[in-house]
């Protein structure tokens, strides 16, 4: 609750708009009124989520579609694409693409380590348990490269509950 109260409270509109943004977050920015952007349902009006809470999962949520949409195929006939959008710290992130995503738009040279041609390379659509730790473990690795040393396995970023994973 203190992290929530004194961390997050410094999350918040003002502060979203205003500091350096990335190309992803520019591009929502001039495209959308950041006014129009506080009337997203995704970041305001909740009853689970405060403000800098929903803006956390509102800035994951442009740079994975920055990232990823592109790549998704779209929806087969009579189906309807699958909602990319993030609303939650828990199932929503366990792909590994929006971690992917943020550390590709920040950190650029990152991106080859998150190709997904390559044999061994990230699984774009992982369906099973050893996917989804093959995406963490890339992602994991990539956080180690740029000095940000953290004691979280794979396996960790899989078994956790919403609260730690905000954290």
């Amino acid at each position: 609750q203190i992290i929530r109260i004194f961390g997050l409270a410094k999350v918040h509109w003002k502060s979203f708009s205003t500091q350096h943004l990335t190309p992803q977050l520019k591009r929502v920015s001039d495209s959308e009124d950041w006014s129009h952007m506080k009337q997203d349902p995704s970041t305001v009006g909740s009853n689970v989520y405060t403000v800098g809470e929903g803006l956390l999962l509102k800035w994951l949520t442009v740079h994975r579609q920055a990232i990823y949409d592109p790549l998704d195929e779209p929806a087969p006939p009579g189906k309807v694409k699958e909602d990319t959008r993030i609303i939650n710290f828990g199932s929503d992130l366990m792909d590994g693409k929006a971690f992917a995503a943020v550390l590709q738009c920040f950190a650029p040279p990152l991106e080859r380590r998150f190709d997904h041609t390559v044999d061994g390379g990230f699984r774009l659509h992982p369906e099973e348990r050893e996917d989804y730790e093959h995406n963490m473990g890339i992602v994991l690795n990539a956080v180690k490269s740029i000095g940000l040393n953290t004691p979280f396995t794979p396996r960790d970023m899989l078994d956790f509950n919403q609260r730690d994973m905000l954290l």
